[in-house]
């Protein structure tokens, strides 16, 4: 869900993406009585810039937000949900690479990966 909460007499929102309009279908895209966006069964294609456009009249303002989809975690490894990998800080593909989860300062950004990585081994065994 991408937020535009609105409030006001007579206002109108609209959405974007990549500068071309959204249109809700009832249902992969839904827009709320609050103005906000829910995207349902996100793919790939739907990455981009997502754009909140409320007007009225001759006044009009935006909200960006940059929407990006990652793949699904695999089926049976619980991450928990504040357990979330920070890319913007770290990154975390190189660091589980390097070996460096068990680093708590490299692993506090990357919790999410580095939790997968730590189940896929206590899975299939480590080699050493």
């Amino acid at each position: 869900m991408l937020l535009c909460v609105v409030s006001g007499d007579n206002v109108n929102v609209g959405w974007s993406r990549n500068g071309v309009p959204v249109r809700p279908d009832g249902r992969n895209v839904l827009m709320s009585s609050d103005g906000s966006l829910i995207l349902n069964n996100v793919q790939p294609a739907d990455e981009g810039t997502y754009t909140c456009n409320a007007y009225t009249g001759i006044y009009s303002v935006s909200a960006t937000a940059e929407v990006k989809v990652t793949k699904d975690t695999q089926p049976g490894l619980d991450v928990p949900p504040e357990c979330v990998d920070q890319p913007e800080l770290a990154n975390c593909e190189l660091i589980v690479y390097a070996r460096l989860c068990s680093n708590s300062y490299y692993s506090s950004f990357c919790c999410a990966s580095c939790t997968r990585h730590s189940h896929k081994n206590d899975r299939f065994g480590q080699r050493g």
